[in-house]
């Protein structure tokens, strides 16, 4: 009996214990606004995506502005602290990585909308900082910045309007990456990767307004060309037709690998753990094929479209058909036979008008010269008897309207009449009456007086 005792203890103290930790590694159920990102990161750190989003709901909602005078300007500063959080991230990129920068963004958005100006004066230095870091580094042999500071456009397209015509966040960010696409130089597969994620990032930028970015056609027409070794390709600076990835690229096996279903964000993250051509090239070649179906659909509306289309259009069909999965081959084709079919849309010819266009009309006053006060105007018989007509009846409906004013005079002199003497005959009925009482109070003390 005694070690059954001792056994019972000893496993409720286990399980006790085992509580205790599972109950430890739990998050809280509310939280203070973390005041710096050492403080921030003792509770994220270590954390699954799921839980950092969890943490940042919870943090918004127990400090909440409508609970506290002092919450709105704190939840600022603590914006400022998620968006250097998150861009730290950047800096040593991971897949799980990834996943919590993706589980952040709506928190992050949340926090956003508490104060635009705030949020947008915390971007405005970001991408101040990111352009200085670059431009030092700029002169002789330009390379893209650090995924950190490619990450900020990504976040930037998320929490800012893009659509618009001038924006004081947005449009800085789409010249910056425009000068980025234009004299970054392409040498490595990293390079091209880095691209091709900032023409995704404007394309979606202008997906609304549909607005022309020449920077990223430029680029996917050049990439494209650099998976062929065709004479016939066109190249666009930073690209050059000689350059050592064109080689690379055009010589290496194109076979379907581990990376087929990855976006431009995983490769990013995998060019930085493996650096090979032959694991990421047929990935960024069915990027690239997205990217131009996406751009001509996005920009078919455009009156040179063949103009700027029909490099591309060259470019992707000089690459040849090497070992491709099914669905590679109908991507493949797919696209060159959207570009081959818009790019081949033929030119209408200028023509003469058949029939004289119809002049517009000048609503000009039309002046009598021979003009004479109070002789009519001459016209035809038909003109004429519709005059008489048409005043005929103008001095018709001016008796009838007289007529009816004569009426509605007599009816309510008539009305006031009665009126009048119903008042009349009322007021002499009740003199007759206060007369008759009187008479009586009047008999009334008579009576009395006698009686004395």
């Amino acid at each position: 009996g005694r070690i059954t005792e001792e056994a019972v203890r000893e496993q409720t103290v286990e399980e006790l214990t085992r509580v205790r930790e599972e109950a430890a590694k739990e998050l809280p159920y509310t939280f203070e606004v973390p005041r710096s990102l050492m403080e921030f990161r003792t509770i994220v750190d270590h954390r699954s995506p799921e839980e950092c989003q969890t943490a940042v709901d919870r943090i918004y909602t127990c400090n909440h502005p409508s609970l506290g005078a002092d919450n709105r300007r704190e939840l600022e500063q603590f914006l400022a602290i998620v968006v250097e959080f998150s861009l730290q991230l950047g800096q040593e990129p991971t897949m799980s990585k990834l996943a919590t920068l993706s589980h952040l963004a709506r928190p992050l958005f949340k926090l956003a909308q508490l104060n635009s100006v705030h949020t947008a004066g915390v971007f405005r230095k970001l991408l101040k900082d990111a352009h200085k870091r670059w431009s030092k580094h700029r002169k002789g042999h330009p390379k893209y910045p650090p995924f950190s500071d490619l990450l900020l456009f990504k976040l930037i397209g998320l929490l800012f309007p893009t659509s618009d015509f001038k924006h004081p966040i947005v449009t800085p960010a789409m010249l910056f990456m425009g000068q980025l696409l234009l004299r970054c130089h392409v040498d490595t597969i990293s390079d091209l990767i880095c691209g091709l994620f900032l023409c995704q990032v404007l394309r979606e930028y202008v997906s609304l307004s549909r607005r022309f970015v020449p920077e990223v056609l430029n680029f996917i027409i050049s990439a494209a060309g650099c998976f062929t070794e065709s004479r016939d390709c066109v190249f666009y600076p930073p690209f050059s037709p000689k350059s050592k990835l064109r080689r690379q690229l055009s010589q290496c096996s194109s076979q379907e690998g581990g990376t087929a279903d990855y976006n431009v964000l995983q490769l990013l993250v995998l060019s930085s753990e493996v650096s090979t051509v032959q694991h990421t090239k047929y990935a960024v070649l069915r990027i690239i094929l997205e990217l131009a179906g996406q751009l001509s659909e996005l920009y078919e509306g455009l009156p040179s479209f063949t103009e700027i289309f029909t490099p591309l259009s060259t470019n992707i069909q000089s690459i040849a058909d090497q070992e491709w999965s099914q669905e590679m081959k109908e991507r493949y084709a797919g696209v060159v036979r959207l570009l081959a079919a818009k790019c081949g849309v033929p030119r209408v010819m200028l023509q003469m008008l058949k029939q004289k266009p119809k002049s517009i009309k000048f609503y000009e006053p039309k002046f009598d010269e021979k003009y004479v006060v109070g002789r009519k105007r001459a016209g035809s018989r038909t003109t004429a008897e519709r005059q008489k007509l048409r005043h005929k009846v103008k001095r018709e409906m001016k008796g009838a309207v007289r007529e009816i004013r004569k009426d509605n005079v007599f009816l309510a002199k008539e009305k006031l009449k009665e009126t009048l003497e119903r008042d009349a005959e009322r007021e002499r009925k009740t003199k007759k009456i206060l007369h008759d009482l009187q008479m009586q109070q009047f008999e009334a003390k008579m009576e009395k007086i006698k009686k004395r």
